[in-house]
């Protein structure tokens, strides 16, 4: 049986605050063997298959890679390369609690709180859709919002955050970045963003799934930066 999975389903009666989901992500740290974990995935053409049909190239410029998924939580890598095209990232909250564990690279976060002064953002709220390239944007008005806290998670580092609380996350200067990422049920039906552009109309994003063949080779990118015989990456 999956242990990553027989580790999520131990946990799916209780209620998922982000030291709650920290926890488990560290178990999964802990006692699964990443590589060898990946190495079976690539060797099951069923289940990459599944998680092709999950997974995609996020707007943000990362790989979203859908590991597990159920109603309680949802289980991702995010991946980001150095190649890709050049990364940007809008202050936003989230729907759910989470948990991210540094694999390999790094990230700064930064927290901020709407204020009096400030930087100056269009402000929206964004309701999913059950397509993942369908959504709605509302329209909230410009908001202030005041810088409170920043700092650089590297790897073997853990990040939690409330679903409340306005982040958004910027690369340190590295290569190649990858996190494992746990996140609980849903607490609200949409997410706030703070956008520098004004969106008008908007309803729709091309995400394309990540095939089956590009898949395996992230997947393979990934383990040649593993070090041998357990979870931890290199630098």
């Amino acid at each position: 049986m999956d242990k990553i999975k027989l580790i999520l389903d131990n946990h799916v009666n209780l209620r998922q605050d982000s030291l709650l989901l920290r926890r488990i992500l560290q178990e999964i740290v802990e006692t699964v063997d990443l590589k060898e974990y990946i190495s079976c995935l690539l060797s099951d053409k069923h289940i990459l298959a599944q998680i092709s049909k999950l997974s995609y190239k996020h707007a943000n410029g990362f790989f979203k890679i859908v590991l597990h998924a159920s109603e309680n939580y949802k289980l991702r890598l995010h991946i980001w390369r150095k190649d890709e095209k050049a990364y940007h990232e809008d202050i936003h909250n989230h729907r759910w609690n989470f948990a991210s564990y540094v694999l390999i690279g790094g990230y700064r976060n930064e927290i901020y709180e709407e204020a009096n002064s400030g930087i100056l953002k269009y402000k929206y709220f964004y309701y999913p859709r059950l397509s993942k390239t369908n959504f709605i944007l509302e329209y909230k008005g410009v908001k202030h919002l005041e810088l409170v806290e920043r700092i650089v998670f590297s790897a073997d580092s853990y990040l939690v955050l409330d679903c409340h609380v306005l982040h958004k996350v910027n690369l340190v200067e590295s290569d190649y970045t990858a996190t494992l990422f746990l996140a609980g049920s849903a607490l609200d039906d949409h997410t706030q963003i703070y956008s520098d552009d004004l969106i008008i109309d908007s309803n729709e994003i091309d995400s394309p799934n990540i095939s089956i063949f590009d898949l395996e080779n992230i997947f393979i990118e990934l383990i040649s930066k593993c070090k041998n015989g357990n979870t931890k990456y290199t630098s």
